[in-house]
């Protein structure tokens, strides 16, 4: 069974996703062990977490669209998308603790994008790229470019 998440890319002007970025993750036991940097989940950037509905995706842009700027090289990058993905099974880590504190692993061999969400230019090249529907960001989300 595949389970749904949501992630940010960076986008290149060309409409190419680029490089996962990594974003907020609850503070667990499984967090610390997982996390190379040892650091609070807002300061961590090491892209290991699960958001699983709509809802959450709203948070998760509230909560860190302060940070996503700071990641960009604008020579390089048109802006910041965050696309919904389907994560087979076999790319879960272990995991003990409730379902909502468990961090995932994204390995990209076991991703397929099936939503994808940009602001302005973007959206008609990701949409011809990448097959998927692509929408405006939520309310809470700010531009980013």
């Amino acid at each position: 069974m595949a389970t749904e998440f949501w992630r940010w890319w960076k986008v290149t002007a060309d409409g190419v996703l680029a490089s996962p970025i990594g974003a907020f993750r609850w503070e667990t036991a499984d967090y610390r062990a997982a996390c190379p940097h040892d650091s609070k989940p807002k300061n961590c950037w090491c892209g290991v977490y699960a958001f699983t509905s709509a809802d959450d995706c709203r948070r998760h842009i509230s909560a860190t669209k302060m940070f996503a700027p700071t990641l960009l090289d604008s020579s390089r990058f048109a802006g910041v998308i965050l696309g919904r993905v389907v994560l087979s099974d076999d790319a879960f880590l272990a995991k003990a603790g409730p379902p909502q504190s468990a961090s995932v692993e994204w390995i990209a061999s076991a991703c397929r994008i099936t939503h994808l969400y940009a602001d302005g230019d973007l959206s008609d090249q990701l949409a011809v790229r990448y097959g998927v529907p692509v929408q405006p960001r939520a309310s809470t989300g700010s531009s980013v470019a």
